[in-house]
């Protein structure tokens, strides 16, 4: 399956980019709507729209690299083999030289990540999720890789602190103290901000994988997702949250998933496209070795 290739940003495609971007429109386990699939696509076409001078920190991130890979091709694959496709592109593409972003699809695609990254550097990193569902099913609707089920495959591997989360069923309630997150659900975050950051920062180590799913912002920001929650984040506060992550932790690579096109409402993959940038921006900013 043949897609059109769209660097991001619209910027100069340059192999030893710092910023390296893979394309991962896996869809497979989608449960209430699907579309996700076509959500890497939109993103990077909205990216070549952007400014690309960030008014914050007064530069231009691009201007470090920007790598994007040939989307990946799923067609004909089970979701094993699908799985089993991902973590091998991670393992091949990851190094201690330059920072990957990768776009879903699903967010299924977290846990061949984070096990790409625990097979080449070791369980020397925390997985900080931003979410409005905890993902901690031991399986669903027939899979251990579903999307419902991402978490609990991810927390087998590695710690993992959960934000924003909003949403889960009685089974995931009740394994919570025997499984290694520490879940923080969003009503804490609007009765004391300023704690529930010091209980992200304080519960992850040094080094952090970041997993984002569109949906932990509230549906009137992303209403392009398969299962909006209400009661989210704003964009500037879920931006808040991240920065401070870069700023006093060691960020490794992240993910942004569960982005679902809805026809002519395009301000959905525009913001994306921001979110990934700004990202960038706080990487460059606040740069400190890769090496875990």
């Amino acid at each position: 399956m043949s897609q059109k290739l769209v660097n991001f940003g619209d910027v100069n495609r340059k192999r030893d980019a710092f910023f390296k971007i893979l394309p991962v429109p896996f869809e497979m386990t989608t449960s209430y709507k699907s579309g996700t699939k076509k959500g890497p696509e939109k993103i990077l076409e909205a990216s070549t729209y952007m400014e690309l001078f960030d008014e914050e920190f007064k530069f231009e991130p691009y201007r470090e690299g920007i790598y994007t890979y040939i989307p990946m091709d799923f067609e004909g694959l089970s979701i094993e083999e699908g799985i089993s496709k991902i973590k091998k592109r991670i393992f091949e593409i990851i190094d201690n030289n330059s920072f990957p972003i990768f776009i879903g699809g699903e967010h299924s695609i977290t846990f061949p990540i984070v096990d790409a990254f625990v097979e080449k550097f070791g369980r020397n990193f925390t997985v900080i999720q931003f979410d409005a569902h905890s993902d901690l099913r031991e399986s669903y609707e027939g899979t251990i890789y579903s999307h419902a089920s991402v978490m609990r495959r991810v927390v087998n591997l590695v710690d993992v602190v959960q934000c924003g989360i909003r949403s889960m069923c009685v089974e995931e309630y009740e394994v919570l103290g025997n499984l290694n997150s520490k879940v923080l659900f969003i009503k804490d975050y609007f009765g004391n901000r300023e704690g529930y950051l010091k209980a992200i920062l304080e519960n992850s180590g040094e080094n952090i994988y970041l997993t984002i799913d569109v949906d932990a912002l509230d549906p009137s920001v992303m209403p392009a997702t398969g299962t909006p929650e209400p009661g989210g984040f704003s964009y500037w506060e879920l931006l808040d949250l991240i920065e401070p992550i870069f700023r006093e932790k060691n960020v490794i690579g992240c993910d942004v998933v569960e982005f679902m096109p809805i026809g002519n409402l395009h301000f959905c993959e525009f913001t994306i496209a921001k979110l990934i940038y700004k990202i960038m921006a706080y990487k460059l900013r606040y740069r400190k070795t890769y090496k875990i």
